[in-house]
């Protein structure tokens, strides 16, 4: 998901029996909306997330409430939900660290790369879908080839006359 569907998630966009994260209109570039699976290493997850929400909320019903609330865990931070300024900070410290360039939109382009290179014939169709996009052209400007598949595709090419 983008920056800023991250910021606008509520819990009540999340169906932990089903599996799926409701992707709202009000966190949406394209101005749709749309679910994705919610992936198996995020369900126990964000389970222990809500369950750590509520018990710290002044409020029983969290339901309405953002999914990402730092003043909960930590006194530093102020303001009631996740906030731009706070996701652009964390990959600020984490470039600094690792020494590269990192932002919430570039670990978007990584993933989408990693999903069209998991196998031999990636399945952008799907890959388009997670990602939001409308034009499959837009996908396509996220993928990355292989240098190994970029290999095997020339090496296919007889150079005998």
């Amino acid at each position: 998901m983008r920056q800023q569907q991250l910021l606008t998630l509520k819990w009540r966009d999340i169906d932990f029996d089903n599996r799926e994260i409701f992707l709202t209109l009000e966190g949406s570039k394209t101005h749709r909306e749309w679910m994705i699976p919610l992936p198996n290493g995020c369900h126990e997850d964000l389970l222990n997330l809500k369950e750590r929400t509520q018990k710290l909320s002044e409020s029983s019903k969290v339901q309405d409430q953002p999914i990402f609330r730092l003043h909960l865990f930590n006194p530093k931070f102020s303001g009631f939900a996740l906030t731009k300024h706070q996701v652009e900070g964390f990959f600020k410290k984490l470039s600094k660290l690792s020494g590269e360039r990192i932002s919430a939109h570039r670990l978007r382009h990584t993933m989408a790369t990693l999903m069209a290179q998991s196998g031999e014939n990636p399945d952008l169709k799907s890959l388009q879908y997670i990602l939001g996009h409308t034009d499959i052209r837009t996908t396509m400007g996220y993928v990355e080839p292989k240098k190994e598949h970029l290999a095997k595709v020339l090496d296919q090419l007889s150079l005998e006359v």
